[in-house]
């Protein structure tokens, strides 16, 4: 295999820590739901989630950035057609999820904590927007 076969080592680095780091986020997401929300081993585990979550976020963005601007190799020519466009599109889903997953994740850690700032004290919304809101749905 010849070194324009190959992805460049720094490619290959940020692709081995990022499927590591991911593998560990599913093991310790895994820990985490079976946990009560005042469980001591969660309040270790949590911020270490969020932080390797954005750190996934960022290295697949200088990943991108490294195939926009640098060498990538060709697709194996032991692979069809039907292959190479599923590949394509698996390799642009994995990224989008690497990207959206730690997005959705913050934004709802940012929403829990807004909710559990405000407590139960919610007020009913006026009675004039249910009323206008039941009415469309009749």
């Amino acid at each position: 295999m010849s070194a324009s076969d190959r992805y460049s080592p720094a490619m290959r680095a940020i692709h081995w820590l990022r499927a590591v780091i991911i593998i560990g986020m599913i093991c310790d997401g895994l820990i985490m739901v079976r946990l009560s929300e005042n469980n001591p081993v969660l309040q270790i585990l949590f911020p270490y989630h969020k932080s390797f979550g954005i750190l996934v976020l960022c290295l697949a963005v200088v990943q991108l950035i490294m195939r926009r601007y640098g060498r990538v190799p060709p697709p194996s020519a032991i692979l069809t057609k039907a292959e190479v466009i599923v590949s394509a599109w698996t390799h642009r889903l994995l990224y989008v999820l690497m990207i959206a997953a730690p997005l959705v994740g913050d934004i709802g850690s940012c929403v829990s904590a807004l909710l559990r700032a405000m407590g139960n004290d919610w007020k009913a919304p006026p009675e004039d927007w249910t009323r206008s809101i039941n009415d469309k749905k009749d």
